[in-house]
């Protein structure tokens, strides 16, 4: 028999004069201290939960979530044990369901039940590719409480039947597939940017490195011995697989690399303190993404009424006229401004069309040649010479 929970303690909270339960982490408010109403309450909200706590198919949606959240947390670390990027994306994923089906006990969960969350989802604007992402982050949830033994097996079992949306049948919007961006486009917009900025850049063109890798770069992660350097990040996407990752360094690179070396070789080359003495140690791919996208404002003229938008309830402009002008600064940028992800698109496609698949695989660290393909596009040029020959 399964130990019964001990009974979690009423106690007085002194701010407001309410009875309060701790339960699983959450504060649970039950009306006036000492009053029938939440003894009642109090009664009520306990037999509840030990239910819950004695019978697991019996559990609700919220405690699941935050009982695999606590998970994420833990297990989410790398190899220094810092946090990665996942628990949260996971927890983002996550809240359309606890939004519908919070308080809905797990047993009662049915495949049809996923369908008003992806109805939510598209309600809220988000792109095909992100629903799918999140439904798989939602079958994982309960996929996990099945093996603790706090979701019923056939629950489980039957969310492994809800399948993605396909494009072009469904009312989710698409999102444009990322494209090399032309190097041409790129020097346009390298004046317009700090010193450090243009250096991350730089780099990443040079070496096709994601951008969360070359944030990163110091002195000390670069074997500088022989002809071409070679860069170990000491942390990178794969390393929770047991992945070493090795960036090969030419004359480009390493040209950048020895305009910001210092005596500090644990230092970060490429850091916004270049810029501002208070700034953190090195950019974060949001941070190097958004000074990319002020840069290309200024380099390509985004009109003045665009660039500073009044806060939302701001007195000076309607919600609807916020809005609208928020919808024309998506669209303005869609046309002028490109994003640090597409130099990697850039280098692979070059690598791919001098050298090949295999070539642009190995600069980009991937496993399988059919990653590599997403970022290296295809050299039309060939075909169009087969063509000419045989065609």
């Amino acid at each position: 028999m399964p130990r019964r929970p001990q009974r979690p303690a009423l106690r007085l909270h002194k701010a407001t004069g309410q009875g309060r339960v701790i339960l699983d982490g959450k504060h649970v408010y039950l009306g006036t201290y000492g009053s029938p109403e939440c003894d009642a309450a109090y009664d009520e909200v306990v037999r509840k939960w030990r239910i819950a706590q004695s019978d697991p198919a019996a559990i609700t949606v919220d405690v699941l979530v935050l009982r695999y959240l606590e998970h994420c947390d833990r297990y989410y670390r790398r190899r220094d044990r810092t946090p990665t990027g996942s628990a949260a994306n996971i927890r983002d994923g996550l809240r359309p369901l606890v939004k519908l089906f919070g308080p809905r006990h797990v047993r009662t969960i049915r495949p049809q039940d996923m369908k008003a969350v992806v109805e939510l989802m598209i309600s809220q604007g988000l792109a095909r590719k992100t629903i799918n992402g999140r439904l798989s982050k939602i079958r994982s949830a309960f996929k996990w409480g099945v093996a603790e033994g706090l979701c019923p097996v056939e629950v489980g079992h039957g969310l492994t039947a809800v399948s993605g949306l396909k494009a072009g049948r469904t009312e989710a919007r698409e999102t444009e597939p990322v494209r090399p961006v032309p190097v041409a486009v790129v020097e346009a917009t390298l004046p317009e940017m700090p010193k450090p900025v243009a250096g991350l850049v730089r780099f990443q063109l040079a070496t096709g490195c994601r951008p969360s890798e070359a944030c990163l770069v110091r002195a000390c992660d670069i074997d500088m011995t022989g002809g071409v350097w070679l860069y170990h990040p000491h942390r990178h996407k794969t390393e929770h697989h047991g992945h070493d990752r090795e960036i090969a360094l030419g004359p480009k690179a390493k040209q950048v690399v020895r305009e910001f070396l210092t005596i500090e070789t644990t230092a970060y080359l490429f850091t916004p303190r270049l810029v501002r003495r208070d700034a953190g140690e090195h950019y974060t791919r949001q941070t190097y993404l958004n000074a990319v996208i002020r840069a290309c404002e200024r380099a390509f003229g985004m009109p003045e009424r665009l660039r500073t938008i009044p806060r939302k309830g701001a007195k000076d402009i309607s919600d609807s006229e916020r809005r609208q002008r928020l919808a024309e600064v998506r669209e303005w940028r869609a046309a002028h401004c490109w994003c640090p992800l597409q130099l990697r698109h850039t280098h692979a496609t070059e690598v791919r069309k001098r050298f090949g698949l295999e070539a642009a695989q190995v600069a980009l660290g991937h496993s399988r040649a059919d990653v590599t393909q997403v970022y290296a596009e295809r050299d039309l040029e060939k075909a169009r010479k087969v063509a000419q020959a045989i065609g």
